[in-house]
């Protein structure tokens, strides 16, 4: 076991990734999801790779069954990491150094698609060729930066059309927007479905806290689909903002606007007669 263990991690270890081990029960796999469901995330792709695959199938079982149930309970909360994620790398499909890993529409963004599917939620299309196309393009920045990076900087993009078979550097961008694009709405149309499945509300039971939160969500992901195709549209729109506030009185426009032209004087004698019949 020792010598099997040596052959799967050093080579990987040695080409740089990054990549840690544990070892764990099922149930203390488990108990991180219930813990902390945003942590927890990583354990939902559980694959096999080598020993009793019934070890592995009866953790899958069990990390599922618990993700549904902290889903339930913890949506609000993963809700609002992805929407202070999103403010802090901002689209894909808008930037010109993309964050491939966090920004909106990127690998983080399929990882949620995917975590709402697991816990029966939504269902997620098939969106492999995106998602290949994004792991691609950072693994080769890794390597063109020679470290780990997940914002695309336009000076390693020509490099990295070459890699990818792209003739030019604008198509590739182009084409790394369009597959943002692609699992952005697919999270959009995710997210709202799943909201209104873990919250059926009518106008008179929502709460205004939970209005406010809905609202600046669907805001938020709203706020993509009106991007530009190329990765050099100008900066995103301004998302909605939720207040307590009462919105202010409408400024009504002076009544000194609506005196005829003429003398002042005239027009006051002629609304005095008009009154007194």
């Amino acid at each position: 076991m020792k010598h099997q263990v040596e052959n799967l991690w050093y080579p990987i270890w040695d080409a740089k990734i990054r990549l840690d081990y544990a070892v764990r029960t099922p149930e203390e796999c488990a108990n991180i999801i219930a813990e902390n469901a945003v942590a927890g995330l990583s354990l939902l792709d559980l694959t096999h790779v080598a020993g009793d695959p019934n070890l592995t199938e009866q953790t899958r079982k069990l990390v599922l069954r618990t993700w549904r149930i902290a889903l339930s309970r913890n949506f609000d909360n993963i809700i609002d990491i992805a929407i202070a994620r999103w403010r802090r790398s901002e689209p894909v499909v808008s930037m010109t150094r993309p964050d491939l890993k966090h920004g909106r529409g990127g690998l983080r963004d399929h990882e949620l698609l995917t975590a709402l599917a697991f816990g029966n939620l939504c269902d997620a299309p098939d969106l492999t060729d995106q998602r290949t196309l994004l792991l691609d393009t950072r693994t080769m920045l890794h390597q063109h930066a020679r470290r780990s990076r997940d914002v695309l900087d336009p000076e390693f993009a020509a490099d990295i059309a070459i890699d990818l078979g792209i003739p030019r550097p604008i198509r590739a961008l182009r084409a790394i927007a369009e597959a943002a694009r692609a699992i952005d709405n697919a999270l959009t149309s995710g997210l709202t479905t799943a909201r209104n499945l873990l919250r059926p509300t009518t106008p008179t039971s929502q709460n205004p806290s939970d209005a406010a939160r809905s609202t600046l969500m669907l805001s938020t992901l709203a706020a993509a689909s009106h991007y530009p195709a190329t990765p050099t549209s100008p900066t995103p729109p301004l998302l909605l903002r939720v207040s307590r506030r009462p919105a202010p009185a409408p400024d009504y426009p002076s009544t000194r606007h609506l005196v005829p032209p003429g003398r002042p004087a005239d027009h006051a004698r002629s609304v005095a007669r008009s009154r007194s019949q």
